[in-house]
This record gives structure tokens, sequence and C-alpha cells, in this order.
């Protein structure tokens, strides 16, 4: 595919550093366009603000309450056929979602190592700026 040719031409002709700096530069023009983040809004509702932009990108989120804070599920991932051969498609949502949340979360499962979703920790203590 186009998509995975691109990728193969930026791994083959720059380091890996920049590769990750080309994959953080991404991840945050993505989060650039969500709604600006509420800090004043409940850890709930930040998550809850996430899950509502990830799903308007395609990414079939859902939040779960746990005993621990947060845990966003995506379900859908858009880089389905090409992310066993390239981490750092994983990498950068992973960042999305750091730079949406202002915290980053603790990584659960991903679909790429075979878990039925990409599962993300968002622990309310993590988030200075939350008000529980």
């Amino acid at each position: 595919t186009f998509a995975l040719h691109l990728l193969d031409e930026i791994k083959s002709r720059f380091s890996s550093r920049q590769v990750d700096a080309v994959f953080e530069g991404v991840s945050r023009r993505v989060a650039a366009s969500a709604p600006e983040r509420d800090p004043d809004a409940s850890h709930k509702t930040q998550v809850d603000n996430a899950v509502e932009f990830l799903n308007s990108q395609g990414y079939v989120a859902r939040r779960e309450q746990c005993s621990n804070g947060q845990v966003l599920h995506i379900g859908n991932c858009p880089y389905e056929d090409l992310r066993q051969a390239n981490p750092e498609l994983c990498q950068m949502d992973l960042n999305l979602v750091t730079s949406m949340l202002e915290t980053e979360p603790e990584c659960m499962g991903v679909m790429a190592q075979g878990a039925d979703t990409c599962s993300y920790l968002i622990r309310a203590q993590d988030n200075a700026l939350t008000h529980v």
C-alpha cells in the first residue's frame, strides 16, 4: 500500500531519532486539532472528551472506570495493516493521548501484540490539573 511504502521510505532515509521526531510531530499536530483541554473538568470528563475526539478520528474509543482511574480502550486501529512492522505508530497514538490529557497513561495492552483493544490506564492522581 502507499502508506506502507511511505513509512518504509521515511525509515530508510532518516535515523531512528529523526523518525521518532517525525511521529512525535504528527501526534502533536493531531492533538492540536482536538478541542482544548479544560483543566477545571473532572478526570472522567477529560477522558470522555479525549474519547469523543478519538472517535471523531475513527478510533472507536471508549472509557471504563476502574479503581485506579480511567481505562481508555481503542477498538479500531487506523494502522491495522501497518502496525506489526511499524511500532512507531503505536507510540504515536500513545503520544497523542498523552498530549490530549497532559499525562502519560500506562499501556495495558495493544492490538499489535494480540490484545482485543489498545488499552491505557490513566490514573487520576497522575494528572496534576485533575479536579476529582
